[in-house]
Order: C-alpha cells, then structure tokens, then sequence
C-alpha cells in the first residue's frame, strides 16, 4: 500500500513543472495592474499551487514532510498561502504500527518490548516525519518515559527518497536551469544519516542539557536522556503545549514576550555561545509548561528531538556576529563586508540576502531592521516572490555554505515561533536581544586579541575595563568611520557609588562610617540598580542617553551625572568590588549582567598594593599607617567580596608584571 502512494521517478519533475510554469507563468501572463481583481487572482493561484505540493508532500511522506515543515516556516518570504497550507506538516505526520514498533524492538534489543517496560501505551502521544513517541514505565523504577521509535519503514524507504530527491532537482536543473535546487538534495543526504542516528541524538541533548544548566536565568528544559540506540531513544517524559497555543498561554499568566524573549535568548545561545546549534526549532519540536516555583519566569520551555545539530566554527560565529551588528546599525558597508566574509556574498547579491537573513525587506535593511513588518511590506515581498525572487533565493542558497544554510533554516523557524506568539513589543526586543549576544560574541574577541597582540591583560580592574572599553571603540572607529563619533562601549566604574562624606556623617555611627568607607554599605546600591534596570530596557528611538556619577578624587567625593552613556552603546562595562557580591541589591544588579568577570589577587600581593598605594595617594602618612588600614578596612571588605562571590564567568587571575603599571600603559590605578 506504501508503494501505491508514492510517487514514480518522474512525477515529481512534473509537479515542478505543473507549479512554476502551468500555474504561474500562465497566471502572470494574465496579470493585470489596473486590475482590482488580480490580488485575489495571484492568491488563488498561490493557493492551488500550495495545496498541489502539500498533497504530495503528504503522499511521500518522511523527509519530504520535513520539507513540508521548514517551507511551513518561511512566512517572511513565501506567501501566506504556501506557509498556512503546510502548517499542518509540524503535527500530521504517518503513524507506525504498534505491531512494527514491537518487532523493531526485537530486532534492536534482542528482547521484547515487555523485558524494557513494565507499560508501554500502544498508540503513540505525537508522531513525526522521521519518529513517533510513546508512553511507558521502566520496569525497574517505574518512572514514566518517553521512548522515541524511529518508522521502522524509513530503513527501507530512505535511500530511494535521497535518490528520488537528488534525481528530481537534477531534472528540474535539466529542464529549468534557473531552479538548481541540487544544493538540496546535498543538504538533505548530508543530515538526514545524523537525524536517523538516535544514540547521537541523545548525545546531542545531553550536551545542551548541561551547557544550559549553567545558565540559571535560562527557562530551558532539555528531557533527560535514559539510554539510546540507532533507532530507539528513552528519555524522561516531560509534555507541555505548542509555543503557539496562545489560550494555554493567556489563560495561566504566561507572558507572550517573555516567551518570545526567552526563546531568542536560547537560539542566540546556540549561535553565539559554546555550544551546538539545535537546527530544526519548529512548533512540533518545542513546549511550553507551566512553572510557578521559578523565580526567573512562570514557565519552562521544553526543547525535543536533537537530531540535527551543527557546531558553528568560532571565527564565522564571530562574523556573524558583526553582520548582525551592521544590520541592526543600517550600516550597509558592514553589511556588504561582513556577509561576503560569512558567506561570500557579493554585493549584487547583496540586496536579496539581507532580505533572506532578516525576513525583511531590504529598503527597511537599510534605514530600520528593528521596526515592525507592515502589512504593505509583507505584500512587496509576496509579489516579489511571483515575480522572479523565488529563482533568484534558489540560486543564492545554493552558493552559499551549508552551515549558513542551517543557520538561515534556524533563523526563518524562530522568526516563526516570535510572529505566532503576536508579542505586544514586536520585533524591538529580540533585535537588543541579539544585539546583546553580538556583543559580547565581538567584545570576546577583542579580548582574545589584546592577549595575543598586546601579551598582557592589566590585573587592576580599572585598568582592565578601561583597556578593554578603548580598545573596542578603536576597533569600532577604524571599521565604521562614519560611526566614530558614537562610542559602541562605555565603562562606568564603582567609585561614583560612593555615598559621599556627609551621607557618612549623616549615619548612625559616622566614625565607624568614615573608617570603613569603601565597604559595601558604604556605597549608594540602590541608585546602581536604578541604573542598570534602566539599561537593561529595550532601546527605541526615543531614547535618551544615560549618566553615570563620577568620583572626584581631589575632593573626595562623588560627582552626579558625570559619565555619559549614550543610546549607541552596545557595550557597557562597569567595574567595581561589589558586582559579584551575592545579596541584597547588587544581587538583583548582577542578576542583570551578560557576563560577571572576577580579577582573583590573593590576600598578600593585595595587601602589599594597597600600602603602595594608600601610601602614595596621601591616605596614609607611612606603611605603617598603611598596613593597618588595609588589615582593618580594605582586607576585611576583601574577605566579605570573596566570601559572598556569585558563580562568575570568567576568573581573571592578577600576576605580576613591570609592564602592568598603569603609568606604563598610560591609564589611571
């Protein structure tokens, strides 16, 4: 019965034929402008030629539904005719028989199903173009699982589908040059053997597993892996609803922009951070659970089916990195170096795929990405679709690598996920968002780049954050001259916190106020986590730039609003003891920061600065004096920084070195 559904060798070049020529060629030669009817024409013929394909997709099923779900997507560029009609793809898939499954297991395992389980239910909970899952109960802990069973018939059919795929596209390449859609049928045989191998898939998710776990903030729950083979995956059993189930979402409380947030936050990790990227994110592959003991969020968000991953090389993490940045800025000349760099793109290619990465189109690339699609935007792009566009992607996706490819499949599957959620705050939030991981993904690099070229980093935390601030607005200088003037990196350090003297005089115990000045309660927290909420709000066009105080050292005390942060900053970099400190309002502070960076000195070498330098800055009248403010004052607020420390990112370990001093390097201590 399987093979009377499928299609033979040649039908498929003529369902090409019958979408690109009968239907839409024929439909343009009939176009009139002037017309009122000819939108609801093209629709119609949009409409049939969507329901055509589906019905094949359909009839083929396994890698040809996958097809179907990643086309499902791509409602920044296919007519809405074409991504609606395939949504039914993400969840209507073939299912296997219980009596198939059995066998498998026999073949597999080399013992029945009822030797794995003490229940196994028989009709699956979900089915998928490649698997269907199953409830059960281990035998041995009678935990509930769910094990993921490959269709035992994809052995069979996979290898003619690969060929069928590779011997259509080479047909249509024959006949229809301008559609060379061999790129893939490459990508797809390249894939596929990863998605169908379920022991590295289960590998896969164990790996995301722990990379996310060290991020508390992160909502991300990745299923526990059980054990695995090719065919057959156990794993804990964790359900929830589509990303897209909006009553689910409203009616528990759960916020739709931070669903979205949270799920742009996850991908950009993928991307950008150390860890692979998950590269099929589709509704079907995605949950949304209620939590209510999270103090991060109310919900969780469940990832499944880790099949096809990809490890995005650093250097092109790294370039894609700076792209995104030149999008987000409309700086086109960016734009053009950095997506030949990731993708060899030249510049007549240019226009289309900035449109292909953002989903936009590429007169809103130039002036404001960060904008939200208007209806009349969606309609260019549609048209243009009809009118030649369609030719030139295929053309385009086939030159450029296959992990951009992957990361464009990503890029149009959440984009998808954010359009269905219809946020409140639009597409705003998610580009800071990537901002932010872009960001740090350059900001990384310099720093990499200041130990190879300069040989040294500066152990004082001052001089660190101030090299690093310089050398990142340098480099942004040189690379966007027409941007010189807008710093992308501002540095904010703690000593403008410090409550000034008469705030010390005005305290309950002044003396000791006075004494200790420099401890922690000695600094204005409230007024720093004013500052950094304020900077972790979305930037739109009115906002305003931001300050800082300063410290004036030959009096003393702090000056108000004297360090400017302005809107274009991407980076801010704030120095102080306090940052990593583990209560009260600098815990909510740290709470809020990309990254949290700890310069480790031990207690003796500090101690030896801090009586150089105590003695110098006229603190003290001699070391003596010196070393008992520093065993008393500086030394005890050391122990309470290190003793109540946050996990950090990275530990930057203090050594010593004649170079360091920061008159050397021409900066202040």
């Amino acid at each position: 019965m399987v093979t009377q559904q499928r299609l033979d060798l040649f039908e498929w070049p003529m369902l090409w034929y019958e979408v690109f020529v009968s239907h839409y060629q024929l439909t343009l030669k009939s176009k009139d402008d002037d017309s009122d009817e000819w939108p609801s024409v093209l629709k119609a013929c949009h409409k049939r030629c969507a329901e055509r394909t589906l019905r094949v997709l359909e009839r083929n099923g396994s890698i040809f539904i996958k097809l179907g779900q990643h086309l499902s997507s791509m409602n920044y560029l296919l007519p809405e005719e074409w991504t609606t009609t395939f949504i039914p793809l993400q969840d209507k898939c073939p299912v296997s028989s219980y009596e198939s499954i059995a066998n498998m297991f026999l073949e597999d395992t080399g013992l029945p199903i009822e030797d794995h389980f003490a229940e196994f239910e028989k009709a699956p909970i979900g089915a998928a173009s490649l698997a269907q899952v199953h409830l059960a109960k281990m035998k041995d802990s009678g935990e509930e699982v769910a094990v993921k069973v490959q269709h035992p018939a994809l052995m069979e059919w996979v290898p003619l589908d690969l060929f069928l795929t590779r011997f259509t596209f080479s047909t249509l390449k024959t006949f229809f040059p301008e559609y060379d859609l061999e790129w893939l049928s490459n990508e797809m045989e390249a894939s596929l053997p990863q998605e169908l191998d379920f022991a590295l898939e289960g590998r896969n998710a164990l790996r995301t597993r722990e990379h996310f776990s060290n991020i508390p903030s992160s909502p991300l729950v990745v299923p526990d892996v059980k054990w695995g083979l090719k065919r057959i995956l156990v794993m804990e059993n964790i359900g929830g609803h589509r990303p897209d189930d909006l009553g689910f979402l409203d009616s528990n409380g759960i916020s739709r922009d931070e669903v979205s947030a949270a799920l742009a936050r996850i991908f950009n990790e993928m991307i950008f951070g150390d860890t692979p990227l998950h590269c099929d994110p589709h509704g079907g592959n995605i949950a949304i659970r209620k939590n209510a003991s999270s103090r991060a969020h109310n919900f969780d968000i469940i990832l499944y089916d880790h099949g096809l991953y990809r490890d995005i090389p650093k250097q092109l993490r790294r370039d894609y990195a700076k792209l995104w940045l030149a999008v987000i800025d409309a700086d086109e000349k960016n734009m053009r170096r950095y997506a030949y760099q990731v993708a060899g793109i030249d510049d007549k290619q240019f226009p289309l795929f900035a449109s292909a990465i953002t989903g936009r189109d590429y007169t809103a690339v130039t002036n404001s990405v960060v904008s939200t699609r208007s209806d009349e935007e969606k309609e260019v792009i549609s048209g243009a679709m009809a009118e030649g566009m369609l030719q030139q992607l295929v053309q385009l996706l086939g030159q450029v690598p296959r992990i951009i490819l992957l990361i464009l499949k990503t890029n149009d599957l959440t984009r998808s996920l954010d359009e269905n959620l219809h946020t409140r705050e639009g597409p705003v939030r998610n580009f800071m968002i990537l901002g932010r991981y872009c960001s740090r993904t350059v900001f990384e690099e310099q720093i990499e780049n200041i130990r190879l070229t300069d040989g040294f980093l500066s152990p004082r935390k001052t001089t660190l954050a101030s090299i690093v601030t310089r050398r990142l607005n340098s480099i942004h200088s040189t690379e966007s001259p027409g941007c010189a003037s807008t710093p992308i990196a501002a540095f904010i350090p703690m000593d403008g916190y410090h409550l000034s003297r008469a705030q010390l005089s005005a305290m309950p115990d002044p003396t000791t106020a006075h004494s200790r000045r420099g401890a922690a309660f000695t600094f204005d927290a409230t007024s720093f986590l004013t500052l950094v909420q304020s900077l972790r709000k979305p930037l739109a066009p009115e906002s305003i730039t931001l300050y800082a105080p300063s410290f004036d050292h030959s009096v003393k005390d702090p000056v108000a609003d004297d360090i400017p942060i302005h809107p274009t900053a991407r980076v801010v970099i704030f120095e102080g003891n306090y940052l990593s400190l583990g209560k009260g309002e600098w815990k909510e502070a740290a709470a809020l920061m990309d990254e949290l960076w700890f310069v480790e000195v031990g207690f003796e070498v500090a101690r030896r600065r801090l009586v150089e330098r105590h003695v110098k800055a006229g603190i003290a009248r001699d070391a003596e004096e010196a070393g008992r403010r520093a065993d008393e004052n500086d030394l005890v607020n050391g122990r309470e920084i290190v003793d109540g420390r946050m996990e950090v990112d990275e530990v930057v370990v203090s050594w010593e070195d004649e170079r360091f001093r920061p008159e050397v390097q021409g900066v202040g201590s």
